[in-house]
């Protein structure tokens, strides 16, 4: 879909006047940007004056006891980031105008309001202000590139996007050293934001008067100019849309992910850098606030003149046809990322003596920043102009959640500002971020027309089909029971500790069995798989997975009492019966996946239900971690957890169908398409032998079960041993401990939606044969994680950083196998998903047995850094030797014996 081509006709023929209406209506979104940047950018230097100790005039408030000026600095991106996606709808459906108004009006009252509120209420009263804020300036950027797309030209539109979005850094530019020279005044902080406040009111009132939605509503244009901006710019509805939205074709659009991993980096990266300058300036180059605050503003003014210089080229480069416009987009962004991350990691090991070099490469980081307005930013517009508000919303709110982690985490590595060692780490991981994400646009990104922008060829889409609701039930199932499944990996710390947080919690320092009492899930975990594939063939799976979850959550919820009368032995019926009960779990889903995925969508699908049982576990970690450190105890995370669990199946048993043929509201062009793509035979129920001997003698089954092996060791080694691994050796006491164990497997999760699109495209425009991309993938993510682990073994306690991240690359990267071996399973013999997979997983959590018990043969003391190097090199090498194995002898060819009706002799 996204390599398709539809080319706009650039005319040649441009109108008389030598300033058409539309450079008027650039310089109002121009200025609109100015205002709202200053905006808010003002507390980013005021909050310097606002906790200041002494302040330059006895009149004016400080408050030098907030002690949260990261999270108040971050609070204005809570509110941005929730009304992106539909600003940008509401601006097609109605026009971006009035929303603009309403945006800058909005802004400006509670701009102004802001010091009265830190009076009355402190810093939760600054907090509330710029969450409005931020809530109002959503509708910022989604209506602005509206207007752009309905005013600019194609051959314009690199200079007039640079020119128009310059006012993002000319505001903070403005912002910086105005805020600076009115705080370290007699007028105070105060006076900044009362002043810029007033200044957003009158110009939204000019804004209302000049602006208008689109060249055929604004009276004064000239039918030369009108008709130059129609057939250049690829807009077929120029002033507002009364159609539904392509979602399918945009969520599943290759070039869409592009811009939007490119947009998370630069949100990281540039709110990051906005945000902190001024206390990096202040805490390392020991600047005063004035001098703090003209600095800090310089890089900005740098940016400015950067993105108006090049733009013109950008647009010349595609005009005269030097490079193709998806070219261009790619280099610009690529310079636009790949020099700010060079000159970062060079900040990163600047000291405060060398203020005059940090100053020039701050000022290289953020300018060359604007080179991404000519790059991935108006790739939006070139894609689908018909629908850039709405992608722009959807692109801005996602990539905003990074504005909000990257100030946050300055305040997660550290508090002193005055650390070199602090703003080391904040500028390395920020140029690691801008490289990896631009480096994912470069690869995937294209400035080609979409076919889903015609808006008359996407009419008769109806939104979400009914498949997708039952993809989440699934994804949301394997959450519920991957946290059942970990509690007791990080609760088992508190549950033998010698002293409890409270006297009322029970603790059983006796216990000497916790690598048993861990392992002990699998021992049931094993028994029932293949039966479990077998029933939900014959029987359908919806119900065997309800049993499952209420069964697992009682005997969580029993786990407390059992242990108090019966001890460690009680824990261990418990876990076995839990784990008797988990067999259904993989067979069922597969199962159920196998009926309602199209072949074109498997490995998506597949790697975002399959993401739920990392963020089960990523959940799991720091919410038991906390509960057992608090006077509640580690027996409410069982009990709480268990009451959810069976809320969860009760929901799940009434919105979940067996097949896309029972399901009730499935459309017939729904139901017809998933037939048609999946190679399932019978779409509810199999009432047909299984081909034993077939299945048993086929390699490419054995190699998936190969493969499986292997994940089934490491994978659930890591799971179940890491919180004793970081409390062992790396000395993290129970809540940093289940916090930064729960690390890896976000990024797990991260990692798995992240490629799996990568993986469809392949296999969808033949770059790569099915196969090919199975064993790729189903390499990668064993040679990678065997890589990390074999560095992992030589790490000691002192390396604490490089022992997390190896840990994150170990388990993100076993991400991968949900486009490898997994969907393989689907591959060979959708027919027999549900059975194949039970022999797998039957199969291969021996190992996931094995895995803890093995760490006990090398040794009980989890203090013992050889312990943790055997049991770590152990596991490297089983992955590198089954991925070898699997990239050998896999084939993801449907197998002859899938066809039940041909080969029915053969059972």
């Amino acid at each position: 879909m996204s390599d398709v081509k539809l080319k706009i006709p650039i005319s040649e023929d441009q109108p008389k006047p030598i300033i058409g209406v539309r450079y008027y209506q650039f310089l109002l979104m121009f200025i609109t940007l100015i205002i709202c940047f200053v905006m808010r950018t003002v507390l980013s230097v005021a909050i310097i004056s606002m906790t200041a100790k002494t302040p330059p005039d006895p009149s004016i408030p400080t408050y030098p006891e907030w002690d949260n000026t990261d999270v108040i600095l971050s609070s204005f991106f809570w509110g941005y980031i929730l009304p992106q996606v539909g600003a940008g709808q509401l601006s097609e459906y109605f026009g971006p105008k009035w929303f603009l108004c309403g945006t800058m009006t909005i802004g400006s009252v509670f701009n102004i309001a802001i010091p009265p509120m830190a009076a009355a209420f402190g810093s939760t009263g600054v907090i509330i202000c710029r969450v409005i804020q931020g809530l109002n300036q959503g509708f910022l950027y989604p209506s602005l590139h509206n207007l752009i797309s309905q005013w600019s030209p194609i051959a314009e539109r690199a200079r007039v996007s640079n020119v128009v979005y310059a006012g993002s850094s000319l505001g903070i530019a403005i912002a910086m050293p105005l805020t600076g020279a009115i705080a370290a005044s007699e007028l105070g902080w105060p006076t900044a934001f009362y002043g810029i406040g007033g200044a957003g009111v009158a110009w939204a009132l000019i804004f209302a008067i000049f602006a208008e939605n689109s060249p055929t509503c604004h009276k004064k244009i000239s039918k030369e100019e009108l008709m130059y901006i129609q057939e250049n710019n690829g807009v077929k509805y120029s002033t507002t849309k009364k159609v539904p939205t392509p979602w399918r074709s945009i969520l599943t659009s290759l070039p869409m992910w592009a811009i939007l991993i490119a947009a998370c980096a630069q949100a990281w990266g540039g709110f990051t850098l906005l945000t902190e300058i001024p206390s990096y300036m202040d805490g390392i180059m020991n600047f005063d606030i004035e001098s703090n605050s003209l600095l800090s503003a310089v890089p900005y003014v740098g940016q400015i003149f950067t993105g108006i210089a090049v733009s013109p080229l950008a647009d010349k480069l595609i005009i005269n046809q030097v490079f193709s416009t998806t070219t261009t987009r790619k280099i610009f962004s690529g310079l636009g990322s790949f020099v700010p991350a060079l000159a970062l990691t060079w900040l990163a090991f600047i000291d405060g003596a060398e203020q005059e070099l940090a100053l020039v490469l701050l000022v290289v980081a953020v300018a060359c920043t604007s080179f991404v307005v000519s790059g991935f930013l108006i790739n939006i517009i070139d894609s689908a102009p018909n629908h850039a508000g709405t992608i722009l919303g959807l692109v801005n709110g996602t990539s905003n959640i990074f504005s909000i982690l990257g100030p946050l985490t300055v305040g997660l590595l550290g508090s002193d500002k005055t650390d070199p060692i602090l703003w080391r780490k904040v500028f390395l991981l920020a140029a690691g971020i801008y490289v990896a994400c631009t480096g994912f646009y470069v690869i995937f990104g294209s400035a080609e027309l979409q076919p889903w922008n015609d808006i008359e060829d996407e009419a008769s889409q109806e939104g979400i089909g009914i498949r997708y609701y039952q993809f989440a039930l699934l994804f949301l199932t394997l959450v519920v029971s991957f946290i059942l499944r970990t509690i007791p990996s990080v609760a088992i710390i508190s549950m033998t500790a010698k002293t409890p947080p409270d006297a009322s919690v029970p603790t059983y320092p006796e216990w000497d069995n916790t690598d048993i009492v861990l392992s002990s899930f699998f021992w049931g975990y094993i028994i029932p798989q293949i039966g479990a594939g077998q029933l939900g063939e014959h029987f359908g799976p919806k119900w065997f997975l309800f049993g499952t979850m209420v069964i697992g959550s009682i005997f969580s919820i029993a786990i407390p009492p059992m242990a108090a009368a019966f001890g460690s032995t009680g824990v261990i019926v418990c876990r076995v019966i839990q784990g008797l009960n988990q067999g259904f779990l993989y067979p069922s889903i597969h199962n159920l996946l196998s009926r309602w995925s199209p072949f074109s969508e498997r490995a998506r699908v597949s790697n975002i239900v399959y993401s739920g049982a990392s963020i089960g576990i990523a959940l799991a970690m720091p919410i038991t971690g906390t509960i057992s450190e608090s006077k509640l105890g580690w027996p409410i995370a069982f009990y709480s957890i268990g009451g959810l669990g069976v809320a969860w199946a009760l929901v799940f048993a009434i919105f979940v169908e067996n097949s896309p043929a029972s399901h009730k509201r499935v459309t017939q062009e729904e139901l017809r398409y998933i037939q048609e793509k999946n190679a399932v035979e019978y779409g509810t129920t199999k009432k047909v032998p299984t081909p034993w001997v077939s299945i048993v003698t086929s390699m490419p089954v054995w190699a998936i079960l190969v493969a499986a092996c292997a994940q089934c060791l490491g994978a659930f080694t890591l799971v179940s041993e890491m919180p004793s691994y970081l409390n062992g050796v790396m000395d993290y006491d129970i809540r940093s401990n289940s916090l930064l164990s729960a690390v890896p497997y976000i990024a797990h999760a991260i990692a798995g939606v992240l490629v799996s699109p990568l993986a469809d495209q392949l296999i969808s425009k033949n770059i790569v044969s099915i196969t090919s991309v199975r064993k790729i993938f189903g390499a990668l993510a064993m040679y990678v994680p065997g890589a990390a682990l074999i560095w992992l073994a030589f790490v000691d306690s002192t390396q604490k950083e490089l022992a997390i991240v190896l840990l994150v690359v170990a388990v993100a990267f076993t991400a991968l196998v949900l486009c490898g071996f997994m969907v393989n399973m689907i591959d060979v013999a959708p027919n027999h998903t549900g059975t194949i997979v039970g022999m797998a997983y039957g199969t291969s959590n021996v190992f996931s047995l094995l895995g803890p018990i093995i760490v006990s043969w090398f040794g009980t003391d989890k203090t013992d850094t050889i312990l943790w190097r055997n049991v770590y090199l152990l596991v490297a090498g089983v992955y590198v030797a089954c991925g070898t194995f699997y990239a050998v002898f896999a084939s993801a060819e449907v197998q002859s014996w899938n066809d039940l009706e041909e080969k029915s002799g053969t059972y």
